[in-house]
């Protein structure tokens, strides 16, 4: 299962905004790996031009 997204992060110091990809993988009773990719462009200058967004999680 692939889900694409958009992202927005706005704070006091950082302005991003950019594109990222997320699913999951089943492995039966309760048990998947959650994992999301992406790029987060940033929109001022108190930003880095790009960061690279990686999260895995898995439940049992």
């Amino acid at each position: 299962q692939l889900e694409p997204a958009l992202e927005l992060y706005s704070g006091q110091n950082t302005k991003a905004l950019g594109p990222v990809f997320m699913g999951e993988i089943r492995f039966g009773a309760g048990k998947k790996l959650h994992w999301e990719t992406g790029v987060i462009f940033g929109l001022d200058n108190k930003t880095p031009d790009h960061t690279f967004r990686f999260l895995t999680e898995f439940e049992f």
